[in-house]
């Protein structure tokens, strides 16, 4: 959907327990989003083996490039926004938009 922003936080669970409080870890994420004239409708926050993924959905469709673009300000792991930012450079936003993926379980490989 163009209006979903997908975030990984490739962070230890026990220094994000220990440090980050989380209700201002969201509350920024939001706060951002809302400066740049978002509404956020839902958001989803789950723990993956290293680290955090957040589903935000937002209240307007967007371009791949403005998603990518959000995905980097809110702090998304940064060479998943370098692989992004290339592809949707070398390939357009028609294929680009088939690997902005976020995976709750790695699949092994046969």
């Amino acid at each position: 959907m163009p209006n979903i922003i997908k975030l990984d936080y490739d962070i230890r669970h026990e220094y994000f327990e220990k440090y980050i409080d989380f209700n201002e870890f969201i509350k920024t994420r939001i706060s951002i989003l809302e400066t740049l004239g978002y509404k956020v409708k839902r958001w989803e926050f789950t723990e993956t083996r290293h680290g955090y993924h957040l589903i935000i959905e937002i209240d307007k469709d967007l371009s791949l490039q403005r998603i990518f673009e959000l995905q980097f300000l809110l702090g998304d792991d940064q060479n998943r926004v370098n692989y992004n930012f290339f592809r949707l450079e070398n390939w357009g936003e028609k294929y680009a938009k088939y690997f902005n993926l976020l995976f709750t379980k790695k699949f092994k490989r046969k």
